[in-house]
């Protein structure tokens, strides 16, 4: 088998959604970055895996593994206080994140990611939207928010 029909016989399989969990486990080793954040991004991908992934030294694959549905509240946390603000802001756009991560991006030292994560809290609970512009959603308000929810 070539290198060419190597690469293109891991990415169809790391694509395949039958793919077995093993697989992907296996593949996890022995890819390139960017064929590991689509291993990140499977459904299927075993959750030690997933953190694994969460180490990798490319932020590609830390963003996929913080939309993974499966990744850990752990895992999810650590992202949050990614030293990469790439990862933060992606993970703040996720419509999928707990309070508690919400929480930690809204009072983010970079205000691309705080202003994100004031978007998505403010699309995922619209009583937030409310306040006037120019008073940010602060940390307190939010968890006050979802305490009297």
């Amino acid at each position: 088998m070539t290198a060419k029909q190597d690469y293109f016989s891991k990415m169809l399989s790391i694509l395949n959604p039958d793919v077995m969990p093993h697989e992907l486990e296996v593949l996890a080793s022995a890819v390139p970055a960017h064929m590991q954040a689509r291993i990140a991004l499977h459904t299927k991908t075993p959750v030690h895996i997933l953190v694994k992934l969460a180490a990798s030294s490319c932020p590609e694959v830390r963003c996929a593994v913080g939309e993974n549905a499966s990744t850990p509240m752990e895992v999810l946390r650590r992202l949050a206080q990614d030293e990469n603000p790439d990862v933060r802001y992606s993970l703040a756009e996720n419509h999928n994140l707990s309070a508690e991560i919400l929480t930690i991006l809204v009072s983010d030292d970079n205000p691309y990611v705080a202003s994100r994560a004031e978007k998505t809290v403010a699309r995922l609970m619209p009583g937030m939207s409310a306040r006037p512009k120019s008073a940010p959603i602060s940390a307190q308000s939010l968890m006050a928010y979802v305490a009297c929810a």
